[in-house]
């Protein structure tokens, strides 16, 4: 399906997304596959889409210019995990809004090894490569609806890892240590007039 017949094509979740507010980094060393996420980011209404080959320009990109979220791939060209080297140093950035913006981490050879390696480096979501329209939506409107407060335990420095909420018979210690520090308000920017 092209992308100028998806607008047609969105569910009644899809449309309640405004994203034209919103400014994406993307990272990847393929040029056709940024060529891949610029169409596909586009058709799902981000204002802006910066993209970069390497972590050395995305670093310039952030000084630059704002971003709301970020999409890197794990490895670089040499296959180095340049990707994930990135996110945790900007886990461990001074800037608590840097520090925490949404990360999309996506790879085209995934391993068990590579999601913990992911998931513990602090990322948000995990995108596999080759990716669809839907699912590369899918991942970003995870992180718009349901954006997780960030925690600084231990070695770890990222989002909350639980996904469900279950009920616990003791005080919630998450909510009254130091260490937690509250979801981004990307949300607000993105969730159009249908989801008030």
């Amino acid at each position: 399906m092209s992308l100028a017949r998806l607008e047609d094509k969105k569910s009644p979740a899809e449309k309640k997304f405004d994203f034209a507010p919103l400014s994406i980094l993307v990272c990847d060393s393929s040029v056709s596959m940024l060529k891949l996420y610029k169409e596909a980011l586009g058709g799902i209404g981000f204002g802006s889409i910066y993209t970069t080959r390497e972590v050395a320009e995305a670093k310039h990109v952030m000084a630059d210019s704002t971003v709301d979220m970020i999409v890197m791939d794990v490895v670089d060209e040499h296959d180095k995990p340049s990707g994930l080297l990135f996110l945790k140093e900007l886990r461990r950035w001074s800037d608590d809004k840097m520090a925490t913006l949404p990360v999309i981490v996506a790879s085209s050879r995934v391993t068990p090894q590579q999601v913990v390696a992911a998931r513990d480096a602090g990322m948000n979501e995990f995108l596999i490569k080759p990716f669809s329209v839907g699912s590369l939506f899918r991942s970003v409107a995870r992180i718009v609806e349901d954006p997780k407060a960030f925690v600084r335990i231990g070695k770890y420095i990222g989002p909350c890892r639980r996904r469900r909420a279950l009920p616990i018979n003791a005080p919630d210690r998450r909510r009254t240590q130091a260490g937690v520090i509250p979801a981004a308000p990307i949300q607000t920017a993105a969730l159009g007039a249908g989801s008030h």
